[in-house]
């Protein structure tokens, strides 16, 4: 009997650090790509999270075509095409601690023209700075 229930206890010991290690849909305190790749995190909620950054950040200006002009890019994107290209972003499951405002700086490069080279570069830069401790 007590087999069974140091069994038990150590069973539920590694279940609980188990679940205690999974990780969190933020970094530094930013959303990152576990949340936007979440089933939960719809178009609708992605836009209105685009929006948001928009307006908090003057990063891109929405017109009533639901079209942005980004500087430094100086190119017209839509909400839709910049939620595609983060989507491509969170594709590679490495690249899911980078929380979505960096991932953005990934967005312009792409929309630049920058080559896939650099692109990688870029992640790989982004994926590390997203596993330093939170300052």
């Amino acid at each position: 009997m007590k087999t069974i229930q140091k069994t038990m206890l150590l069973a539920v010991f590694c279940l609980s650090s188990a679940i205690a290690q999974k990780p969190s849909g933020f970094t530094d305190g930013h959303l990152n790509g576990r949340v936007w790749v979440n089933p939960g995190m719809t178009n609708a909620l992605k836009t209105m999270y685009l929006q948001g950054v928009s307006e908090v950040f003057g990063s891109f200006n929405l017109n009533k075509s639901d079209t942005a002009t980004f500087w430094p890019v100086h190119s017209d994107r839509s909400i839709g095409e910049i939620s595609q290209v983060i989507d491509q972003f969170y594709s590679d499951a490495a690249n899911r601690g980078v929380p979505v405002l960096l991932s953005l700086g990934w967005v312009w490069l792409k929309f630049a023209g920058a080559s896939p080279a650099r692109l990688g570069e870029i992640a790989a830069e982004l994926r590390k700075e997203a596993a330093l401790p939170p300052r």
